[in-house]
């Protein structure tokens, strides 16, 4: 979620995709398939719960299982096994599950199952716990959320007085996004000392005044950790695990959790691999957690009842704080506040290196979805969002239709393969509408034919395959972004692309062939520090 062309939402497509992808449109594809298979074993433990909720209007479980069923067939019924579902869905009612549903592999390698019990990394879901962690300190008093962030990160310069607790909580800060910043992802499999993080926050200036709009940024859960790790004084896991995670019954829940599932992302031939090890120091308290089905089942009753958080601090941290207008909500504590089938929910969404997730509660019902991913390109919202628009409202959800692919032949990939740029007019009417960094990491693209397999490359971003719809129009599902070849006059077309149109969403752009920019000097490596 980020103010930025949605192609670019693949540039920190891990990392920075702890962020919640609501934005995305609810139809992207998805990783290994096998039939799903229900499943009849462990049930959460419910905690107190206040008054009864209304019943919802799924029917019977085992309709409302068939709906599902139905739906998710349509994920990688065209373009194979690395676009169908991976992972464990669960619908509970009143803590209870009453439709499991596991998918693919835990671990391709070992050919492990997964059950409702199988810990995932789950994203961006961890800031709703950091933040319950947060006001857990401010039953206690040992925090306000009036506190500037200053009085807890006092290395952080005059400039972020104003940015106060609350501010980092709704995503109103004005704090800029550090995983926004390609050396820092660059180290994502190493230990990141806090230092370094803090100091690249500030040397940041704020990119508005606090308070004054919405804005998702990693870095404000970031310094929240740090909020609570300095007002405890001891470590975030352990706060988590002692004011939150145990009390709430969650034992599969944390940062070193064991039997965890394998993650996976896909390469840009359409094949599933091996996704990179990420340093739980990098996302930190924005999204290090690993959690299972069945724990965040048990989470939705402890937010049930006053046993974990006072009902004041329930209030908090489910007050509207900001529009959200990426998520088609509002943005509270580490939840966006939304309506599905017209009952109110609460939900969030995540991604890290091979993993999605999605996790929503309707308390007026008593209702809760959860849907963990190995795969961190399946869109584990947009079918979230669908199963939970199903049990709400008792109606079905058409499956996902695929666009129909043509196989690519080596003669068509080669006459469209090279080096391209924007036009001048593209470039032009984009630069008014973006920031000069934005505009610079897609002003050029390499096209490659290579190993049976196109691909596309924006200057500042990875490489992504692409395929080829029977319009001739090339594609990448995980992006939205179409491809329309130019190869002149119809009726003579020239033996290569003279170049080709870009669109992805609102954004419509022409690139010709041309030599691509040069390469800008990479930044400084920040400098080390122990954590």
């Amino acid at each position: 979620m980020r103010n930025l062309p949605a192609i670019l939402s693949a540039l920190f497509g891990s990392l920075a995709a702890l962020a919640c992808s609501g934005n995305t449109p609810y139809s992207g594809p998805p990783p290994e398939y096998e039939p799903p298979r229900p499943l009849q074993t462990a049930t959460a433990t419910a905690a107190p719960t206040v008054e009864a909720p209304a019943p919802a209007s799924y029917g019977t479980p085992e309709e409302l299982g068939k709906h599902i069923d139905a739906y998710m067939a349509g994920y990688g019924a065209k373009w194979g096994e690395a676009y169908a579902p991976s992972g464990v869905l669960v619908v509970a009612d009143q803590g209870k599950p009453i439709v499991v549903r596991t998918y693919g592999k835990a671990d391709r390698e070992k050919g492990t199952d997964f059950s409702i019990d199988t810990p995932l990394r789950i994203g961006s879901l961890t800031k709703q716990f950091t933040a319950a962690a947060v006001l857990k300190l401010v039953e206690e008093g040992k925090v306000a959320t009036t506190d500037s962030i200053r009085k807890w990160v006092k290395e952080l310069p005059d400039t972020f007085e104003p940015v106060t607790v609350h501010h980092l909580l709704n995503q109103t800060s004005g704090v800029p996004s550090y995983t926004d910043d390609p050396a820092i992802l660059a180290r994502k499999g190493e230990n990141v000392p806090n230092a370094d993080i803090i100091g690249w926050v500030g040397k940041k200036p704020l990119d508005f005044a606090p308070g004054s709009r919405f804005s998702y940024s990693n870095s404000n859960y970031y310094l929240l950790s740090l909020v609570v790790e300095r007002a405890a004084k001891k470590p975030l896991a352990a706060v988590l695990k002692d004011q939150v995670l145990t009390p709430s019954g969650m034992k599969l829940t944390g940062v070193d959790t064991t039997n965890t599932a394998s993650g996976y992302v896909r390469d840009p031939a359409g094949k599933l691999k091996a996704a990179d090890a990420v340093s739980d120091s990098v996302p930190f308290g924005a999204g290090y957690l690993r959690s299972s089905a069945s724990d965040l089942v048990r989470w939705d009753r402890a937010l049930a009842g006053d046993t974990v958080l006072s009902r004041a601090s329930k209030d908090a941290i489910f007050k509207p704080g900001s529009k959200c207008p990426e998520c088609g909500g509002d943005y509270a504590y580490g939840w966006i506040l939304d309506k599905v089938a017209g009952t109110p929910v609460e939900w969030h969404n995540g991604a890290i290196d091979g993993f999605s997730s999605f996790f929503a509660r309707a308390p007026e019902k008593g209702l809760a979805v959860v849907f963990l991913s190995n795969t961190m390109e399946f869109d584990s919202t947009g079918a979230g969002r669908a199963v939970l628009k199903m049990a709400l409202s008792g109606e079905t959800v058409s499956a996902i239709n695929e666009r129909d692919i043509t196989p690519l032949d080596e003669a068509f990939a080669k006459s469209v393969a090279g080096e391209y740029i924007l036009s001048k007019k593209s470039r032009d009417d984009l630069g008014a509408k973006m920031p000069k960094p934005v505009l610079e990491s897609i002003e050029g693209m390499d096209v490659k034919w290579e190993s049976g397999a196109l691909t596309f490359k924006p200057v500042g971003q990875g490489r992504f395959g692409l395929r080829k719809a029977k319009d001739g129009v090339l594609f990448n599902g995980d992006l939205a972004v179409d491809l329309a070849p130019d190869f002149g006059d119809p009726k003579k077309p020239e033996k290569k692309a003279k170049g080709f149109t870009l669109r992805q969403g609102p954004i419509t752009a022409e690139y010709v062939r041309g030599k691509l920019p040069a390469k800008k000097k990479p930044e400084t490596k920040p400098a080390s520090a122990t954590k």
